[in-house]
């Protein structure tokens, strides 16, 4: 086997390398599926072990920590004897108060008006790592109007105090889970083309 094709086989084996890296270069800025669990807290005295079931929320949404942006949101919450319970499919007030720190489910529109779930994220938050991160639990403070932490409640035009049927969030968590981007056309094309070069390689190598 001459010099000159031995070049060509490792220059083609090194593009092989190449493109066959492009799916997991692209995994490092995967988006994370963060599945949601969380418990309400209810005057009836919910979750004794004779007591009514506590209202929860559960459901999914997307994250993407490189571009701080939330996506294919499905969260439910059930009803209890503060508040109806309500799905939400969007992030209130068009992301802007959102990060990876917390996040605010809510209609959007124009005077904020219907029901919104504020969820804030223990610790360092949501990363792109996936894994578990605890809610803030929720306290409302009735004199100043003031929700700290996880919880619901139904905003009036303006989303302004005073709020009613308010409710906060005992325990909960987020469970994330990495979702790997499937390969771009792009970098299949490649792929194909550097396995056509290689197959012409190894026929010429055989024949010589």
């Amino acid at each position: 086997m001459n010099n000159r094709l031995i070049l060509r086989i490792l220059i083609t084996a090194s593009l092989l390398l190449v493109f066959l890296s492009v799916p997991s270069i692209a995994s490092a800025d995967s988006v994370v599926l963060w599945t949601l669990t969380a418990t309400f807290s209810d005057p009836s005295g919910c979750g004794g072990p004779s007591g009514p079931v506590c209202a929860t929320a559960s459901g999914s949404f997307n994250y993407d920590f490189a571009t701080n942006t939330y996506s294919n949101i499905h969260v439910t919450t059930t009803g209890g004897t503060i508040f109806p319970g309500a799905t939400y499919s969007g992030s209130l007030l068009g992301g802007i108060v959102n990060s990876n720190t917390g996040l605010i489910l809510g209609a959007p529109g124009p005077d904020l008006t219907g029901p919104f779930f504020a969820l804030m994220f223990d610790g360092l938050g949501l990363t792109d790592a996936g894994g578990m991160v605890s809610l803030v639990p929720g306290v409302f403070d009735v004199p100043s109007q003031t929700l700290t932490g996880s919880g619901e409640l139904t905003c009036n035009s303006g989303c302004t105090p005073p709020f009613t049927d308010v409710r906060v969030v005992t325990t909960g968590d987020v469970v994330g889970t990495v979702v790997t981007p499937e390969p771009t056309a792009l970098s299949l094309l490649g792929i194909g083309l550097v396995a056509l070069l290689a197959g012409g390689a190894i026929r010429k190598a055989s024949q010589a």
